[in-house]
């Protein structure tokens, strides 16, 4: 590009927090190429009516001849050609496994003119569809089981499964979701293979001895804080302008931030920061949601579960699609076997485990009896090498879904150095203040949300049970898998106090 050439950059992600996403790289190359003229189409540049990207597709050879450099989301429409001659001298993609292989062959081959494409894929690409299984069986199976568990433990939902949804259309989802799934695991590989069938000549490429991960970080951090500073200071507005604006096909940035803005402040119900905003953007609703339904009234994932499930089968006229399905009852109610919460207080500091500290041991062989029913509910593998090498391990993999770490530090006991772990609090999440420097999550602000929340679904409960839906006390029995892997819990409210005591533990089959 300093020597005058003119480049397309193709590349998988959009957001802030992706080192490789399109804001990230256009600030590298306005940084890098002072006076080029650099265009960003992606998500928000093509739905933004003050920016030149805005509604692309029917102007694209134009637009992108007026630009020195063009960087491309996914965003474009399929089917949409560059037809420009003599203008683009190279291709670059970037990709860290966000699109199928598939897609990224077709983003490769958007420019028409055949000039050299430079390629860069991650060896393992960084999502999976349904369970990460590679063959179709095994996915559609773990998501009618999950449906099936979920649902048993909804005793007072009388539902046939089995009459409410198409078992062609699951087998065709797994399909699709296993052949995606089967070119994570080798990416980089599936797309060079996919680009030799396709007729090319692959040429590897050396490492470049000049190293930009260092600025790509600082300038994935600037773009992160800057976007949360701007959500954070938006102009509040009201609901009916919030509906208002999820109407607009086309927003400006302002709006996009008002938007969002609006839409966090419902969610966490209050003062939304730059903090706040970059640990939303960390995944972390998901993680504290679970710890405030494993601590408060049982009836709430109940009451949150039943809603979902019945506006379901509502809007689909009976049917289920079981792909779509998200229930939290089995994931919660395998954190309360195995008392996860146990290790999460940090108010004591003398507390602490190592991997023969008879609570790891006992959690971690309770999580391998029910090693097939957790992969299922939790994404979580627990494997006998993982207990026997290193039970702490899965202790921990338990408290990071509910965003919580261990700290550790090793000392002297006898003849030999022991690592001890102490409950930390928080995880440390990738949020940044205006400095750059990472920074925990605020003190107190579990609580401040978990207390907004519970009055929200007290009234919402009250008014749920007002309808006649109230859980009932009944026997529970989990028969997950045929013949194997039974879960009994006692006679009880819901699942609301069931501890490890209420499970029959040495009962259960072994996993096979």
């Amino acid at each position: 590009v300093t020597c005058g050439g003119k480049i397309w950059v193709s590349t998988d992600s959009q957001k802030a927090k992706s080192k490789y996403g399109s804001k990230n790289l256009e600030k590298y190359y306005r940084s890098r190429c002072p006076g080029k003229k650099i265009l960003r189409i992606d998500a928000e540049t093509v739905a933004n009516p003050e920016h030149p990207a805005y509604q692309p597709s029917e102007k694209i050879n134009e637009l992108a001849a007026l630009y020195d450099i063009v960087i491309c989301s996914p965003s474009l429409a399929t089917g949409v050609s560059v037809n420009l001659r003599g203008h683009f001298t190279a291709v670059f993609g970037i990709y860290q496994g966000a699109i199928s292989d598939n897609e990224v062959r077709q983003s490769l081959a958007r420019v028409r003119e055949p000039v050299p494409r430079f390629v860069w894929c991650r060896q393992i690409a960084v999502g999976k569809v349904g369970n990460g299984e590679s063959n179709y069986k095994a996915v559609a199976n773990s998501k009618e089981r999950d449906c099936r568990y979920n649902l048993q433990l909804l005793k007072d939902f009388d539902f046939d499964l089995d009459k409410a949804y198409n078992p062609v259309v699951l087998k065709y989802w797994a399909k699709y979701a296993a052949r995606i799934n089967s070119s994570i695991w080798d990416f980089r590989e599936t797309v060079r293979e996919g680009l030799v069938a396709e007729g090319h000549v692959l040429t590897d490429c050396g490492d470049d001895d000049r190293d930009t991960s260092g600025e790509l970080k600082a300038l994935r951090i600037l773009s992160q804080v800057e976007e949360a500073v701007a959500v954070a200071v938006a102009i509040d507005i009201d609901r009916e302008e919030f509906e208002k604006l999820e109407q607009q096909r086309s927003k400006t940035d302002t709006e996009r931030h008002q938007e969002e803005k609006f839409r966090l402040r419902e969610i966490y119900k209050v003062e939304v920061t730059p903090e706040l905003r970059q640990l939303h953007q960390d995944k972390w609703h998901g993680k504290i949601h679970l710890e405030y339904l494993l601590t408060h009234n049982p009836d709430f994932v109940w009451m949150r579960d039943r809603k979902s499930i019945d506006s379901q089968i509502k809007s689909g006229d009976g049917q289920l699609c079981l792909q779509d399905v998200r229930q939290t009852t089995g994931k919660a109610t395998i954190h309360k076997l195995l008392n996860t919460l146990q290790f999460t207080d940090p108010t004591d500091p003398t507390k602490e485990w190592s991997n023969k500290s008879p609570e790891v041991l006992e959690f971690a062989g309770k999580a391998l009896k029910l090693a097939a029913d957790i992969k299922i509910l939790t994404g979580i593998t627990v494997t006998q090498e993982k207990v026997a090498k290193n039970p702490i391990g899965v202790v921990g993999s338990f408290l990071g879904q509910l965003g919580f770490k261990f700290a550790g530090s090793q000392r002297r006991v006898g003849e030999e150095r022991v690592r001890f772990y102490k409950a930390d609090g928080a995880a440390s999440a990738n949020v940044f203040d205006r400095a750059g420097n990472k920074v925990k999550e605020p003190e107190g602000l579990r609580s401040q949300i978990f207390e907004a929340w519970q009055k929200r679904d007290e009234l919402a409960l009250f008014e749920f049970q007002q309808q006649g839906v109230t859980a009932v006390e009944a026997d529970v029995t989990l028969d997950l898998k045929t013949p194997a892997s039974k879960v009994r819990v006692k006679k009880d409210l819901y699942f609301g106090s069931v501890t490890a005591s209420s499970i029959d533990i040495e009962n259960i089959p072994s996993v096979t």
